[in-house]
C-alpha cells in the first residue's frame, strides 16, 4: 500500500498484479484512461489484487484513507476489504470513477475454475485468468498445472528426454460412494509400481458425480472429470511425493516433446476375477493386444514385485500405460516396502472428504 502511495505521489501510474495471475492476452488496452481506477470483480467484492491506478487526485485520495484506516485499526482490517470498501464508499459519494473488468475477460477463480475443473485444451477469449477463491500455494500450483498454466520448467519437469512414466485410466464402475474407494486403492497401487520402476507417475482423472468433490466443483455432466485436488489435498500430496508425479494433463501440455507422447506402451491389465466383472478387460493376468502372458500365480493377485516382473518387455517404452489398477494386487513381499507405502500413503493421500 505504501509502495502505491509514493508511485502516485512520484507522478506515475500504478499497475498492480498477483503472482497468481496468467495472462493469454496484452490487459493494457483495457484499462481506461477516463476513469480513476480499473479493478477486476472478485465475485463477492472488488478484488485490488489485479487493478489499475492512474494517477489522479481521486485516486491518491483513495489510497491514503485507505492506508489510514489501515494504521488506525493497527492492522486489524484487511487492506483488500478496505480497498473494496473505500472504492464503494468514493464512488457513491461521487468523488471516484472505478470500472469493473469484465469477468467474461478476466475471470476470478470462481468464475474462470468452477465451470471447467480441468483442462482439455488451452483456453480462448480470456485476457488474464487470477487463481483466485482457493487457499495454498501448493492447491494453487496444481490447479495451475492441470489447466496449462504452469509454464516453470525447472530440472525438465515437462521437457526432460529422460524421465520414464507410468499412467493408468480409473474405469468407471458406478456410481456410489465405494468409487473413491476403489480409486484410491489403485492409486496406492500406481504408486508402488511406479516406485519399484523408478518412473514418474502421470495422475488420472477421478470421479465425483457432481456431488463429491471440493465445493462441489465439477458440473454433473463432468462427473468423470475430477483432479486429484477434489478429493485429496494437494499440499499432503506434495510434500509427501515431490518430484514423483505429474498432474493428469500433462501428455496434453505443449511443452511435453511429442517423442516422449508417442512412446507409448499398449493398454496393459492384471488379470483379475474383479477386473472382469466390470467389463475392464479380458481375462488375462496381462493383456496386450489379446496377447496373454500367464504366471503360477493360482489366487489372481500378484506381489508388486512379481507384477513388476511381467513388465521387462515394455521397459523401451517412455510411458508404461494400464488399463486400470483396481484390483488383483496383495502388496510388497519386502516388509520395509510395504511399510514405506503404507507411511506415505497415510501422509500423502489425506482425503477432503471422510
Amino acid at each position: 500500500m505504501e509502495v502505491i502511495i509514493r508511485l502516485l505521489d512520484l507522478g506515475y501510474s500504478v499497475f498492480i498484479s498477483d503472482v497468481d495471475v496468467y495472462y493469454l492476452a496484452d490487459p493494457m488496452s483495457y484499462f481506461d484512461e477516463g476513469v480513476d481506477v480499473v479493478i477486476q470483480d472478485g465475485w463477492e467484492m472488488l478484488n485490488p489484487g489485479f487493478m489499475f491506478v492512474n494517477n489522479t487526485a481521486e485516486s491518491k485520495q483513495l489510497f491514503k484513507r485507505t492506508w489510514d484506516k489501515v494504521l488506525k485499526t493497527n492492522w486489524m482490517i484487511k487492506e483488500q476489504v478496505n480497498v473494496d470498501e473505500e472504492i464503494k464508499t468514493m464512488s457513491e459519494q461521487k468523488t471516484l470513477k472505478y470500472k469493473r473488468l469484465l469477468a467474461s475477460l478476466f475471470p476470478c477463480g470462481k468464475a474462470y475454475f468452477k465451470p471447467r475443473p480441468i483442462a482439455l485444451e488451452k483456453p480462448s477469449g480470456f485476457v488474464a485468468v487470477h487463481n483466485t477463491h482457493i487457499k495454498g500455494l501448493e492447491e494453487k500450483i496444481y490447479r495451475f498445472k492441470e489447466h496449462l498454466f504452469w509454464i516453470n520448467d525447472r530440472n525438465g519437469y515437462f521437457t526432460s528426454l529422460d524421465s520414464r512414466y507410468i499412467q493408468y485410466d480409473n474405469p468407471n464402475i458406478g456410481f456410489d460412494n465405494k468409487t473413491l474407494l476403489t480409486e484410491t486403492i489403485a492409486l496406492r497401487n500406481a504408486i508402488a509400481i511406479a516406485n519399484l520402476t523408478n518412473r514418474i507417475l502421470i495422475l488420472p482423472k477421478f470421479f465425483c458425480f457432481g456431488t463429491r468433490c471440493s465445493l462441489a466443483i465439477c458440473p454433473k455432466n463432468m462427473t468423470g472429470s475430477c483432479p486429484l485436488s477434489a478429493h485429496f489435498i494437494p499440499r499432503a500430496f506434495e510434500h509427501t511425493f515431490k518430484g514423483q508425479y505429474r498432474e493428469s494433463t500433462f501428455l496434453i501440455n505443449p511443452r511435453v516433446p511429442y517423442r516422449v507422447k508417442r512412446s507409448i506402451s499398449p493398454s496393459l491389465l492384471l488379470n483379475n476375477f474383479q477386473n472382469i466383472c466390470f467389463s475392464v478387460n479380458h481375462d488375462l493376468l496381462l493383456s496386450v493386444n489379446n496377447t496373454s502372458i500367464s504366471s503360477n500365480q493360482q489366487n489372481n493377485e500378484v506381489y508388486f514385485e512379481d507384477f513388476t516382473a511381467l513388465l521387462e518387455p515394455y521397459k523401451k517404452f517412455r510411458i508404461l500405460k494400464f488399463s486400470s489398477l483396481y484390483y488383483g494386487f496383495k502388496g510388497f513381499k519386502d516388509l520395509k516396502k510395504q511399510q514405506w507405502l503404507d507411511s506415505k500413503c497415510k501422509t500423502g493421500l489425506a482425503r477432503r472428504w471422510r
